[in-house]
């Protein structure tokens, strides 16, 4: 009876131990919501990773203006002159057209191109490095939510385990039970107190096994928990990321506009200076 009771105790003690253990569960919720908050947050990075691409192709839509009105500027007004040159006489068909529009219309083009296309091809080769880490980074992600995930099946797996092989405890606790009590009814006779021993040996073997195998789960589930805690160690490392690569494209933006309002006001300079050029190159009025 004393050891039925210590076994009891220790039984008892054991359940007080895997009292907490559906709080597994529970905890899995916040992991969730921090899954479902870097999927909206990858989402957002697509869009402002889209809004960079339209900026890049109007950049690239404006280099291409900026090139056609530098090839106008060193190429029209210089033919132009040479036609109104064609009119007095041969000889001043041969003769070039002055030096001095020729410097002026030359001056602004290469210098302003060059400066623009290096820095297009600098935020150009910026903005590809970020896309692939980009790439990268959602390609972890999802890695880890797969993980994740499969971790979470595991381990309810093991719970369901958990509490099939507590059933089966209470069970033979309850048989053990009435194994004493009839043992204790039937004191008087010899066989039966012997096959009663019987079965109490068996049902103790059979309550260590249970025993063991309790320990095993309760062995898998620690090392469950310990690769759910690097899981979520995972996640908070790759959100840090995910918020440092946000933080670059809000920067690649910024230099984008800037970039943008440049080439703009360059455009418009060349548009100015190339109007100066032809007011000047329009033959004088006959006296």
């Amino acid at each position: 009876m004393r050891e039925k009771m210590s076994l009891k105790l220790s039984w008892e003690q054991e359940i007080n131990l895997r009292g907490s253990r559906p709080r597994i569960t529970t905890k899995n919720a916040p992991k969730e919501a921090v899954v479902q908050t870097m999927e909206q947050e990858v989402k957002s990075l697509q869009k402002e990773l889209e809004l960079v691409q339209a900026e890049r192709r109007g950049l690239a839509l404006q280099k291409k203006l900026l090139n056609c009105m530098a090839d106008t500027g060193t190429g029209g007004p210089y033919s132009g002159a040479r036609s109104l040159d064609d009119g007095p006489s041969t000889g001043a068909r041969n003769q070039p057209p002055p030096n001095k529009p020729l410097v002026l219309l030359q001056k602004p083009t290469p210098e302003n191109l060059s400066a623009v296309e290096l820095q297009l091809n600098s935020l150009r080769e910026q903005y590809r490095k970020l896309q692939e880490d980009y790439n990268a980074k959602v390609e972890e992600v999802s890695m880890v939510r797969v993980e994740y995930e499969a971790a979470k099946r595991d381990a309810l797996a093991l719970l369901e385990k958990c509490r099939e092989a507590e059933a089966r405890v209470d069970d033979l606790l309850e048989r053990l039970r009435i194994i004493e009590l009839e043992k204790n009814k039937m004191a008087g006779s010899k066989d039966q107190m012997m096959e009663l021993d019987q079965q109490l040996i068996l049902a103790k073997q059979r309550y260590r096994e249970g025993q063991e195998e309790l320990e095993e789960i309760k062995t898998t589930m620690q090392d469950q928990m310990l690769q759910l805690e690097e899981y979520r160690n995972k996640y908070l490392t790759a959100q840090q990321t995910v918020e440092e690569q946000r933080r670059q494209i809000d920067i690649m933006e910024l230099e984008n506009n800037r970039i943008s309002e440049q080439v703009n006001l360059e455009i418009q300079r060349v548009k100015t200076q190339f109007q100066e050029k032809l007011q000047e190159l329009t033959p004088l009025p006959d006296c």
